[in-house]
């Protein structure tokens, strides 16, 4: 039988396997995205976009600069909050390990549909510099509770400062409101796919091999054996990291702003006259 010494090698030579692989990625990735980005600006600068992309020759400089600025600020913003809870658990990472962590979930969300984002990459980059599976978990998930207090408290704000813009009469949110369908399933679709879930865990349960059931059970032993991670942490973040936690949503704030404010920024420069409220609720 493997001893403990073992185990915790091969944990670590997958770990390290892991960073390896997404160090080579990551890389590619940003050649993707750029090759196909510039594709993208070419075709629509001599095709449907013509001429506009003729007033881009009056678009102010500093403008420029500050979409530059805004468009980098999203990196140090989610390096910080990382920096906040690695320093509090008491994790051994350097400011470039966080940083490229960022830069990795950051590519990875562009990459990736919306829903999916970059939070895998960031659990998955934690693990690989030597965080427990659980601990690296409950840091994606403590981010996305960390955006969601901005959004919670950004919302309401955004409604009260200009009430008129989210109007049923004069905003284009509210009066198109009846359009939006956040899901195309329906309590029918929902029951069925519950019934297949069951069906097929009861036939596998009973008609797997030994071994298949054998991998099944250690998997979820695994993740048991996270989730007690996770709550052992979150009762630590809970009771010693308020003031932490409010620390980490201002971050999140700034990180959300500067990015839905990059599209109004670009409008401003064009002397478009835009709503900066407007725009950052219809992104979000």
């Amino acid at each position: 039988a493997p001893t403990t010494e073992t185990s915790e090698n091969s944990s670590l030579h997958d770990s390290k396997n892991i960073s390896e692989k997404l160090q080579r990625l990551l890389p590619r990735v940003l050649i993707i995205l750029g090759c196909t980005t510039l594709a993208s600006t070419v075709f629509s600068a001599t095709t449907i976009n013509h001429e506009t992309w003729l007033n881009l020759k009056d678009f102010p400089i500093g403008c420029l600069f500050l979409g530059v600025f805004i468009c980098t600020m999203p990196w140090f913003t989610h390096t910080l909050r990382l920096w906040i809870w690695t320093s509090f658990l008491k994790l051994r990472f350097s400011f470039k390990q966080l940083f490229h962590i960022s830069i990795a979930s950051e590519v990875s969300a562009a990459a990736l549909p919306t829903i999916v984002g970059g939070g895998g990459t960031r659990v998955a980059l934690l693990v690989a510099h030597g965080t427990a599976p659980g601990i690296a978990a409950s840091l994606g998930l403590l981010g996305t509770l960390e955006d969601m207090a901005f959004f919670v408290i950004a919302l309401p704000v955004a409604l009260v400062l200009a009430p008129a813009t989210f109007s049923t009469e004069g905003g284009y949110i509210f009066s198109h409101l009846h359009e939006l369908q956040l899901s195309q399933l329906s309590m029918p679709k929902i029951i069925m796919m519950a019934a297949v879930a069951v069906g097929g865990f009861i036939l596998f349960k009973n008609l797997a091999p030994a071994r298949w059931r054998q991998k099944a059970k250690k998997i979820f032993s695994t993740l048991g054996e996270w989730l007690r991670q996770s709550k052992s942490t979150f009762q630590v973040l809970i009771t010693r990291g308020k003031w932490r936690f409010a620390l980490a949503v201002v971050l999140a704030a700034l990180q959300w702003s500067s990015r839905y404010c990059l599209l109004g920024l670009l409008l401003w420069g064009l002397e478009l006259a835009p709503n900066f409220l407007e725009i950052f609720v219809t992104q979000w």
